[in-house]
């Protein structure tokens, strides 16, 4: 009895006779009824039998359904039986019958699988045993169960664990709740939708109550107002107006972003032209001044035999100066100072020679220092342009100022190198002033040189005369020699100084191969960045594209929504469809259809076997509870 009194509200709210139906005509037409469908499952939810109450207001009733076996519930009324027709009268204001339903398939697959430590058990082998347990619930559609009841029919399954034997339980798809010693687990399956869900726990002597299944209409008067959800929509739609105007502007600016990076392009690719060109000339003049440099270094090496032999002239007309007293002595310096005057005859012919070389390796060799510059500072102002038409843009034109200030100091270079040939040219100017000076002197010395080798003989006889012609040469070589000094002092200082060019058109070399470099560098970047302007420019085309369809796409979009709301509601409560039997689909007159579905527990098998029971008979209340085992 105690059992009776658990399960008697259950009961009690599941049957739901709420309100009176009065009694229809008798005949063939089946009477308006509601119909509680009872389903026992075995404990790994297969189905065992079904069981269909059927309640109707009382009077004569018609109904139909394949039942093996039929029974009054809470009156002694006859019932009739004719095939699948069922016919009785009663009196009573609501009236009861049972029927066991032949057909055994409900419109769910309900299944549950035991694991203890991984392996799986069924429902019996599973109780009592201890370890970690898995229990895997799952509801399916039934293919084969005729009606809509899987689509219109929402589920409400409740498992019951003891704490006391059941510990770390752990339900994520399920709403807990302690009741007393005992965690209720609650899933909600709603129409058509089905679960596959996992309850685990640290389990000892595992045992479980009866899974108790509800299966109910959704059939309600729900009422959605969707203002603040189209409010909401308006407001989307308006955003997705000005993303796509925004989109748009975006499109034209990659555009011209597009266009301005084609012209940078070919800038650079002017820039790096011209760095070549540059390159190549510097490369060209830095060959012309190493020649240049091997002459002055060749014409320096002459210097001291010039100076050697100027030197032996003036110690030798010192030695003749110093013997006049001897004649023979004083034809021996005459001879050597013969000697000394061809020495320094080659030695004039030789910096001759070397100063035309000079000149014409500079004549041969001067690049177009002019040409080099002026292109420069179109490169600079063109580099310049290009600068500020990426700063416009937000740009980084770090790396093209670098490149700018580069050709600035090459453009400097250049200078100083012009500087530097504008002076060689001067100092060669001037030598070759000098050197006519100096070929007139000793053409004034060659004179008097071949006028004391004639007088040679007469040199004892006129000694006096000849006295002074040596002491004339004498005067007049000391102006040669100092000139001389002169002179090779100029090429020592020309040499000296042209050390300089060689090291300036040696970092013009070096920078002009940077700037190619940094040019071709700047080149290749600006390719890359076309590239990825034209892919920004396409991309920003398929988003204007995209936010175009998407804002025609939104258009109405209120109306929509609210339409949806509408179906998703229809589906979900069954609004607009006519309730049908589970038990027959000749019964057209269902006011209403439940299921309440009831799992075996899982019990460890220690009761010992029962003795017979004499058949008493059971009040209405008892025999509901013999429907689920209860009584």
């Amino acid at each position: 009895m105690k059992r009776l009194k658990k399960f008697l509200p259950v009961l009690l709210a599941l049957i739901i006779p709420i309100s009176t139906v009065g009694a229809l005509a008798v005949g063939s037409e089946p009477t308006e009824k509601e119909e509680v469908i009872y389903i026992n499952l075995n404990a790994n939810g297969e189905v065992k039998d079904i069981y269909a109450v059927n309640i109707f207001g009382g009077g004569e009733i018609t109904d139909y359904g394949d039942y093996s076996s039929v029974e009054m519930l809470n009156t002694t009324d006859k019932i009739n039986t004719s095939g699948d027709k069922v016919t009785f009268s009663s009196s009573a204001d609501r009236v009861y019958y049972k029927g066991k339903l032949n057909n055994t398939e409900i419109p769910w697959n309900i299944s549950l699988s035991f694991f203890i430590d991984g392996k799986e058990y069924t429902a019996s082998e599973a109780a009592g045993k201890s370890g970690k347990l898995e229990i895997r619930f799952k509801v399916t559609k039934n293919e084969n169960c005729r009606g809509n009841f899987y689509d219109k029919y929402a589920l409400q399954a409740s498992f019951t664990l003891d704490t006391e034997k059941c510990r770390n339980i752990a339900a994520p798809d399920a709403t807990a709740a302690n009741v007393g010693a005992k965690k209720q687990l609650s899933y909600l399956v709603l129409p058509g939708k089905g679960i596959d869900a996992v309850i685990t726990a640290e389990v000892e002597k595992f045992e479980m109550p009866a899974v108790s299944v509800n299966g109910v209409s959704m059939a309600m008067n729900i009422e959605v107002d969707d203002k603040e959800l189209t409010d909401k929509v308006n407001e989307l739609a308006g955003a997705i107006k000005k993303l796509d105007g925004g989109a748009g502007e975006l499109a034209d600016g990659t555009n011209e972003l597009k266009k301005g990076s084609n012209e940078l392009n070919a800038g650079a690719g002017r820039l790096r032209d011209g760095a070549g060109d540059l390159n190549v000339g510097a490369k060209a003049l830095n060959n012309g001044v190493v020649l240049i440099g091997q002459g002055l270094d060749e014409l320096n090496s002459r210097s001291s035999e010039l100076t050697e032999g100027s030197a032996q002239v003036m110690s030798a007309l010192l030695e003749i100066k110093a013997g006049l007293d001897e004649a023979q002595a004083f034809a021996d310096k005459i001879k050597a100072l013969v000697n000394g005057s061809e020495e320094i005859q080659n030695s004039i012919n030789t910096i001759i020679e070397n100063i035309a070389k000079l000149r014409e390796l500079i004549n041969q060799n001067d690049p177009d220092l002019e040409g080099l510059k002026a292109e420069n500072e179109q490169k600079i102002e063109e580099l310049k342009a290009k600068i500020s038409e990426l700063q416009a843009v937000g740009a980084d034109t770090s790396e093209l100022e670098s490149i700018l200030e580069l050709i600035k100091s090459n453009s400097d270079a250049i200078n100083g190198i012009e500087d530097c040939f504008d002076s060689v040219s001067g100092i060669i100017d001037e030598i070759n002033a000098q050197k006519e000076a100096l070929i007139q002197k000793y053409e004034a010395l060659k004179n008097e040189i071949n006028s004391l080798a004639n007088e040679l003989k007469g040199i004892i006889i006129n000694m006096s005369k000849f006295n002074g012609a040596v002491n004339t040469l004498a005067t007049e070589y000391q102006k040669l020699d100092g000139g001389i000094n002169e002179y090779t002092d100029g090429v020592a200082k020309i040499v000296a100084g042209y050390e300089g060019i060689i090291s300036g058109a040696s970092e013009l070399m070096t920078g002009s191969k940077s700037l190619a470099l940094g040019a071709e560098e700047l080149s290749e970047g600006t390719g890359s960045f076309v590239i990825g302007a034209s892919k920004l420019n396409d991309g920003a085309g398929e988003l204007k594209s995209g936010t175009a369809e998407m804002k025609e796409k939104t258009e109405g979009m209120d109306g929509k929504i609210t339409e949806q709301i509408d179906q998703m509601l229809n589906s979900l409560t069954g609004a607009g469809e006519e309730t049908v039997s589970f038990v027959s689909e000749k019964n057209t007159n269902i006011k209403s259809v439940q299921f309440v579905i009831k799992t075996e527990a899982v019990e460890i098998d220690d009761t010992p076997a029962a003795a017979p029971v004499k058949e008493q008979k059971l009040n209405f209340w008892q025999k509901l509870l013999r429907l689920f085992g209860l009584y």
